[in-house]
């Protein structure tokens, strides 16, 4: 893999013709850590550190990002879990035709290069948390291609832009997600192999107004259609028993509608965006059969299906986020930032006894921030952020074997903070 990154960034220089000496480089890099605990004793804790490298010639720029994590976590039970690995690493080509055409065109092509960690253990699958707790979600994927197109236009005040892309997605083994082990040493597992996420279709448009030289509006919106996800789930008992399920799942369309303006004077400057995000119903190889029990209630367990079928209730809630952001400017070197963000998700369209059921979610962050050009060509910048978030209880479809997981309602606290030096040659 690295030998193939290697080449393509020599050839991608060959190609553009020019010297060195023309070349305009970007180096970017920093640590940042990332901190919570809940109301049930869980904490964790994440550091990692980002490498960007950017080279741009006229209108062609090739960028490559790539990072090292630390996660660690103090479960309420069972010992601590950690784990150190590096990220997959991110190869993104451009071209932009900016001012010669009726309208301005930017063409992209971005590749996923799995430099990161697949084929988890189990101890390592603990360790995946959710993205509104911790930067880095998720360790490792496969081999993936997006090919993108953006238009603009400017008319007057008014300014259109449009773009397109298509994601393909390369299979990649996840990893094992259950074990027991008995008392005799012997281990029964539960596996996740041969996983092939569906291909990603998007769509984004905005409309920008700018209604004096200091004051801008744009509404903006985006469409996701995803295509259907495949995976074996192997399942080996400790007697010498075994199963093999090939699963599938559709992910919902899903809608994102906002709108912002901005406010700028020549020492400050205020962004207020709004947006909304709304997703389509889920389709399974699998349906939820309901029943009632006298005197104890309404139960749930899940019924295989031939092919897939479109869920009966919607297992998303809808997303709503405000945010703020203000900039101040000291001086032609310095700029201070605060920021703070509102988010409400809904609970889902499921009872609370389905394994599909989600509660609502609330998260509050406010951040402050300091940019600071040290010298020519580098600059350097520091970011610390605050949140408080509220989860309901949440129920979770583990897998064919044992479909049903709860985490009971709990409140989060958690702070960020981050260090970014840029240099420029």
């Amino acid at each position: 893999m690295k030998k193939w990154v290697t080449g393509l960034i020599v050839f991608t220089m060959v190609f553009w013709g020019g010297s060195a000496l023309s070349i305009d480089f970007n180096v970017s890099s920093g640590i940042n850590f990332d901190w919570w605990q809940d109301t049930k004793d869980n904490k964790a804790r994440q550091s990692y550190v980002p490498l960007s490298l950017e080279a741009r010639y006229k209108d062609f720029s090739l960028t490559l990002l790539t990072g090292y994590a630390y996660t660690h976590k103090d479960p309420d039970t069972g010992p601590s879990r950690s784990f150190s690995h590096t990220l997959d690493s991110k190869l993104n080509l451009s071209y932009e035709i900016i001012e010669k055409l009726p309208i301005d065109i930017l063409m992209g092509l971005d590749f996923n290069l799995p430099t990161g960690k697949t084929d988890l253990k189990l101890k390592e699958v603990d360790l995946l948390m959710d993205p509104y707790l911790v930067s880095i979600s998720h360790f490792g994927e496969g081999f993936n291609i997006n090919p993108t197109l953006s238009l603009a236009k400017e008319w007057g005040k008014w300014t259109l832009g449009m773009s397109g892309g298509y994601l393909w997605r390369g299979e990649y083994d996840f990893g094992t997600v259950w074990e027991t082990t008995d008392p005799l040493g012997r281990t029964s597992a539960i596996k996740i192999k041969d996983y092939l996420p569906g291909d990603i279709f998007s769509l984004t448009g905005e409309v920008r107004y700018e209604w004096s030289p200091n004051f801008r509006a744009r509404l903006f919106g985006n469409y996701f259609w995803y295509e259907k996800s495949k995976w074996k789930e192997s399942y080996k008992s400790a007697y010498g028993y075994s199963e093999l399920h090939r699963r599938s799942l559709k992910e919902g369309e899903l809608w994102l509608l906002g709108m912002g303006i901005n406010y700028r004077q020549k020492k400050w400057d205020c962004d207020l965006t709004l947006k909304g995000i709304f997703r389509e119903k889920n389709e399974y190889d699998y349906r939820e059969q309901w029943y009632y029990i006298s005197g104890l209630g309404w139960y749930a367990y899940l019924v295989d299906t031939p092919s897939l079928v479109k869920e009966m209730k919607n297992s998303h809630g809808d997303e709503w986020v405000g945010d703020l952001a203000i900039k101040y400017f000291f001086d032609d070197k310095t700029t201070l930032k605060s920021y703070f963000q509102a988010l409400f998700i809904t609970k889902n369209g499921y009872p609370s006894f389905s394994p599909h059921y989600q509660g609502r979610r609330e998260k509050y962050s406010l951040g402050l921030g300091l940019n600071r050009i040290l010298i020519p060509n580098l600059e350097a910048e520091v970011d610390l952020k605050g949140f408080v978030m509220h989860d309901g209880e949440r129920r979770y479809p583990l897998n064919y074997f044992f479909p049903n997981r709860t985490v009971s309602e709990r409140h989060y606290k958690g702070f960020s903070g981050g260090l970014m030096v840029t240099s420029r040659f």
